[in-house]
């Protein structure tokens, strides 16, 4: 045992000289250099490094893909709220960006759970579950957005109507939404995370809310304010 942690130290301060370069070899495997490259391409043949460092490559992968969901946040936000005039654009643009965040869930899922079939320490373990399960979620939250932009075209399709207090709800309800998802995001990106019951608390909040939203909207419609469809698409929302 001694001999193998002798020989790890060596290992290690062997290639300290290198780290800068190895630093740069990681980011050229993830950017792909100057030539586009799919997440495909970037995670193939890496069965030879180690683990952390597979693990730190699935990280900045993830990283990639929250730039993704971060673009298709604001991207929603303009076709509902904006008065842009290229919003057939943006919803090409947003199907595009969903399209690309299933690929990037299925390729480093596929990653990193091959990367665990061998034992793992339990930090490793820890840090590829929440990997698995972060890129899960992001993945939903492109989903849900390309679906809000599909209701949104099928309100202009149908000449549907919201009320002024309907769009102020679903505006006020976007931001809290949006504040939310920002704060996680930089929790993960930092590495310093609230206490679970808080971001429990703000979650609960932000489901009441919804279904405030939604409640006064059915009561806008009982009182012959918006269409019945309109109430449905909105509840959707």
């Amino acid at each position: 045992a001694m001999s193998h942690s002798i020989f790890n130290i060596i290992a290690t301060l062997t290639l300290l000289p290198f780290l800068r370069s190895f630093a740069k070899l990681i980011t050229l495997i993830v950017k792909g250099g100057k030539e586009k490259n799919t997440i495909t391409q970037r995670l193939a043949n890496l069965e030879y490094l180690p683990r952390s460092t597979s693990l730190s490559i699935a990280q900045a992968e993830l990283n990639l893909m929250i730039k993704n969901v971060n673009e298709i946040i604001e991207d929603t936000r303009k076709i509902l709220f904006s008065d842009s005039k290229n919003k057939g654009d943006l919803f090409i643009k947003v199907k595009e960006i969903e399209e690309e965040t299933d690929l990037q869930q299925k390729e480093i899922t596929s990653f990193v759970v091959n990367l665990m079939k061998e034992q793992a320490s339990g930090k490793e373990s820890d840090n590829a579950y929440g990997l698995v399960r972060a890129v899960d979620e992001l993945e939903s939250i492109a989903d849900y957005s390309y679906s809000i932009c599909s209701y949104y075209r099928r309100m202009k399709r149908y000449n549907l109507l919201f009320s002024e207090d309907a769009w102020k709800d679903l505006n006020n309800f976007y931001d809290r939404v949006q504040i939310f998802y920002t704060e996680l995001i930089e929790q993960i990106n930092s590495g310093k995370y609230k206490d679970f019951k808080l971001v429990a608390k703000e979650h609960k909040e932000l489901n009441d809310f919804a279904d405030d939203i939604r409640q006064a909207h059915l009561e806008r419609m009982k009182k012959g304010d918006c269409q019945a469809l309109s109430a449905l698409t909105f509840s959707d929302i």
